[in-house]
């Protein structure tokens, strides 16, 4: 499985009771002297409230623009990936680089540590 999984050795003891160095069921695997290698995908409980909280926000943000009649086309990039690659509605939205006032956000190649701390403001 793919995501985040909580960094507590309880709760990933019960997502996966049989594992021992690497899941095949999270993305949680141990190096020798017991904690996270780099390739694990987990948070603190503290994270994963403060992520939980900046959703909140967000939603709530963009369900009032929303109401307010707020619903501007705003594609992203970063690098070599792009929002409208996959979006369903790239042949109905209008959005178009080459027409004035059209263009995608520019996403900057952030750590995990620097996501953290711009959520928390």
């Amino acid at each position: 499985m793919k995501g985040v999984v909580n960094a507590s050795p309880d709760i990933i003891e019960r997502l996966d009771r049989y594992m021992e160095d690497k899941s095949d069921v999270i993305p949680v695997e141990k190096k020798k002297d017991g904690s996270y290698s780099a390739r694990s995908s987990v948070m603190s409980s503290e994270e994963l409230r403060l992520v939980s909280d900046y959703v909140s926000r967000k939603i709530t943000e963009i369900g009032r623009e929303i109401l307010q009649g707020t619903i501007s086309l705003n594609p992203y990039e970063r690098g070599k990936e792009e929002a409208c690659t996959y979006c369903t509605f790239r042949k109905v939205c209008g959005f178009e680089e080459g027409i004035p006032g059209c263009s995608k956000r520019k996403l900057e190649e952030l750590d995990k540590e620097e996501i953290l701390k711009r959520m928390e403001t």
